[in-house]
């Protein structure tokens, strides 16, 4: 358990330092509301971001499949909150961020891979 905790703290500060030379101004890490948890909450100048990293050992075919619909409407529901709470005025982005530790830590990025049902 704490090896894969390790590796998931990993993934998620290679994930950080991905956003941040993108000039993405990171706000939080593993940010919790109510139950719910997101791992990284960035932002540009045109949006905020919900991050979802995953860091596996093995390849992954269908990222999508990281983030049911289940982890979709709590991931809405912890936006919504949180962007009332902090009054930010910004369009609203989910995006997953994919470590591939097997692949000499490969990063692939999927910006908005899915769009809430406000």
């Amino acid at each position: 358990m704490a090896q894969s905790h390790d590796l998931g703290k990993k993934g998620e500060s290679l994930a950080c330092d991905f956003l941040a030379s993108l000039g993405f101004s990171i706000l939080e890490r593993n940010y919790r509301w109510q139950k719910i948890e997101v791992d990284i909450i960035a932002q540009n100048q045109d949006y905020i971001i919900f991050v979802e990293v995953k860091t596996r050992t093995r390849r992954v075919e269908q990222p999508v499949q990281f983030i049911p619909r289940s982890k979709q409407n709590r991931m809405v529901r912890l936006a919504d909150a949180y962007v009332v709470a902090k009054e930010i005025d910004k369009e609203v982005r989910f995006d997953l961020i994919i470590i591939d530790v097997s692949d000499n830590y490969r990063l692939a990025h999927y910006p908005s891979v899915f769009v809430p049902q406000w």
